[in-house]
């Protein structure tokens, strides 16, 4: 095996060093767009040594114009009998992987037809599949809160090496942020769910049950993290990079020891503690972006109970007074700001199904 290079600069060369000089030989004035987005660990930047061992290698995916969908089986032949063997020491060959057919792995091959990695698709078909949207619709509401978080930065991320025909990056700005009224509403379901749970873990802890408490506390650190990648307005990846992304995000230094600190505590008194420091911080940075009134950073007592709380109910409060969009206020008819997706189900499947989200659509639309 060749020295590691990252994936998305193995993908960019060979693009612009072996795919666009055969294209442009077969044909010029050819349409297309070709990139690195989407599935894998490369097009965020997080892939290594252990990568390679499945989807990783020489690959590109070429977007046409729905209109040009019949050159595809012509251009997956054409490289198929004249990409080399091997990039940069990689096989440009892949196979099924023997323990997982779903898996492409690269595979020694010298001589016959390439069985590439380079993927040709519309841009309509590609949305579709990723997302369950054709890119010719509008955006609304109920479609912001049924795409998967990190399928957004999937389809952000990585890069776009050429684009002939402008569809792609105009796609990808559509998809670069929610807009600020559905920004809102997440941050105000975000705040909700941690108030609905904050308390419980001191009256958890101070019952004895340290096992349920710290359950409970880890319930928290997950809400708090995915409240600051709203905060920093970047989507948050699956679990495997959760944390990962999470260390980029700029409030991570200061943070990530009193989230440790939380997580690690042995009594209720210490985990108290540790989220009040959390809490107070978090508020902090609410008042920073300024986007609703300035509200007390200070730790509130629950009740007459020793338990100190954000009161996220009244953060959500304050977030709903500046919500204007009709379509975000319309969810309001709903008992409670439920949010999008990742707010209301850690289910894989529907979050990596598109086929689910029309089912999903509809539960909103009730």
């Amino acid at each position: 095996m060749p020295k590691f290079i990252n994936g998305l600069d193995l993908s960019h060369a060979f693009y612009r060093d072996v795919i666009r000089p055969i294209l442009e030989q077969h044909d010029t004035e050819l349409e297309y767009a070709a990139g690195l987005i989407g599935r894998g660990s490369e097009v965020l930047g997080y892939d290594d040594k252990m990568s390679t061992d499945h989807d990783w290698g020489p690959s590109v995916t070429l977007f046409f114009k729905y209109e040009d969908a019949h050159l595809i089986p012509m251009i997956q032949e054409l490289l198929r009998h004249e990409l080399p063997h091997h990039f940069r020491g990689y096989s440009t060959n892949f196979m099924p992987a023997p323990e997982s057919p779903n898996n492409q792995v690269m595979t020694i091959t010298t001589r016959g037809a390439v069985n590439h990695n380079v993927k040709p698709i519309t841009v309509r078909d590609y949305f579709e599949q990723m997302l369950g949207w054709i890119p010719v619709e509008e955006i609304d509401v109920v479609d912001w809160l049924t795409f998967p978080s990190h399928k957004l930065r999937a389809l952000t991320s990585g890069a776009v090496f050429h684009d002939g025909i402008g569809e792609l990056t105009h796609i990808r700005a559509q998809l670069g942020w929610y807009p600020d009224d559905v920004w809102l509403y997440l941050m105000m379901a975000q705040w909700s769910r941690i108030g609905e749970e904050e308390h419980l873990m001191g009256r958890a802890g101070y019952r004895g049950d340290d096992l349920g408490a710290t359950i409970i506390a880890n319930r928290l650190v997950n809400d708090v993290m995915r409240l600051c990648f709203l905060f920093a307005k970047e989507f948050a990846p699956y679990p495997k990079w959760f944390g990962r992304a999470f260390t980029d995000l700029p409030m991570a230094s200061t943070l990530t020891p009193m989230l440790q600190a939380l997580q690690q505590a042995d009594n209720w008194e210490t985990r108290q503690s540790a989220y009040t420091g959390i809490i107070e911080f978090m508020l902090d940075q609410h008042n920073q972006l300024g986007i609703t009134k300035p509200l007390d950073v200070r730790a509130k007592q629950f009740h007459t109970r020793p338990f100190y709380v954000a009161d996220g109910g009244a953060v959500a409060n304050a977030l709903r007074q500046n919500i204007t969009d009709s379509e975000v206020l319309r969810l309001f008819s709903l008992p409670t700001p439920i949010g999008s997706l990742d707010q209301i189900s850690d289910e894989t499947s529907l979050k990596e199904f598109a086929s689910w989200r029309q089912r999903l659509k509809q539960f909103y639309q009730t």
